[in-house]
């Protein structure tokens, strides 16, 4: 993920009809064609297990009445600076690399919640050597 590209930025957030931001509110001012956008997954993720995370995570919240402290941010959260970003509730940027992604994965309460831990385990172990494999096979002609 990169800033700026209407890719969702790298920044945790989200925006009503913001193009930008990781998670869009669509059509807004339009309550019978709302939906929502998810931007923060790429070709590597598996879809089923990343929105049940979402579904799962967003349905305790809602049980646990955890109040929204992420304002509606309009522009890329990247382009408002550190205090606009305060101002608004951004404190946290998604894992940049997949090394930081696996820790935050592991390190998650809500994953084990969700998943439990011994799936979790598992999951990293097999992703361990996917990532090994991925990262040790060498393109000819530089591809890549």
């Amino acid at each position: 993920m990169k800033d700026g590209v209407w890719s969702g930025g790298t920044y945790i957030y989200w925006g009503a009809d913001n193009r930008e931001a990781p998670l869009r509110l669509c059509h807004a001012h339009s309550p019978s064609s709302r939906n929502f956008e998810l931007k923060t997954l790429d070709g590597t993720a598996n879809p089923y297990l990343a929105l049940a995370g979402v579904l799962g995570a967003g349905f305790g919240g809602i049980l646990n009445s955890r109040a929204l402290t992420i304002h509606d941010c309009s522009q890329a959260a990247a382009l408002i600076g550190e205090k606009g970003r305060a101002e608004l509730g951004i404190k946290e940027r998604f894992p940049l690399t997949w090394e930081d992604a696996c820790v935050t994965f592991e390190k998650s309460v809500i994953v084990d919640s969700l998943f439990g831990s011994e799936f979790k385990a598992k999951y990293l172990s097999a992703n361990k050597v996917f990532f090994f494999l991925t990262c040790s096979f060498s393109f000819p002609f530089g591809l890549v």
